[in-house]
């Protein structure tokens, strides 16, 4: 049993690598904890600054108090504020689809263990004897390992405004910042 994480290889059957793969991953995780929290204050006040910015150019082109001036400076502004947020919030919901990846990644593992422990049981050799514990040792930390992970998943996602980063959000801010632009500029070009 092989996981590939780019060009690396770890042999789940062996307790030792399990541990070791956990171990590494917390070290990330806990080395990335700062720019996680980092990330997410900064989204959440650039998220509040776009939809400010994007309400007051729709208002104010649907009731025509801005002047050329203002309005371009707005739409240019919610246009580089979205894109940058765009990337913030599409980077934080590939951080979160992540971890539910590895967890899927790590089932699928585990249900190969078990097929290759039930074969190994029923061979009826000492060796076997020790793969089998072995691979049952392995089986119980790779449930330890997927609550785990089900529970980074639930509890420790990354948050803007205390919604969980997703593509979907991705694509709603996308929306809103688009949305205002194309009605800005429908409004100076067409009438």
């Amino acid at each position: 049993f092989q996981s590939s994480i780019g060009n690396i290889f770890v042999d789940f059957s062996w307790p030792s690598n399990i541990i070791s793969w956990h171990l590494l991953r917390e070290t990330l995780l806990g080395t990335g904890a700062q720019f996680r929290l980092r990330l997410s204050i900064y989204v959440s006040y650039v998220t509040v600054i776009l939809l400010a910015l994007s309400a007051s150019v729709l208002v104010g082109t649907y009731y025509g108090t801005m002047n050329i001036v203002d309005q371009s400076f707005c739409v240019i502004f919610v246009a580089i504020v979205g894109f940058k947020l765009g990337g913030m919030v599409y980077f934080g919901a590939s951080a979160n689809e992540q971890t539910e990846l590895q967890q899927r990644a790590i089932c699928k593992l585990q249900y190969e263990l078990r097929s290759l422990s039930h074969s190994t049981s029923q061979k009826s050799n000492s060796g076997s004897k020790k793969d089998e514990i072995r691979l049952k040792h392995s089986d119980h930390l790779m449930d330890s390992i997927i609550k785990l992970l089900e529970f980074d998943a639930e509890q420790n996602p990354i948050r803007i405004l205390g919604f969980k980063a997703s593509f979907e959000m991705f694509t709603s801010i996308g929306a809103v910042a688009l949305g205002s632009v194309a009605s800005a500029l429908a409004d100076r070009f067409f009438n």
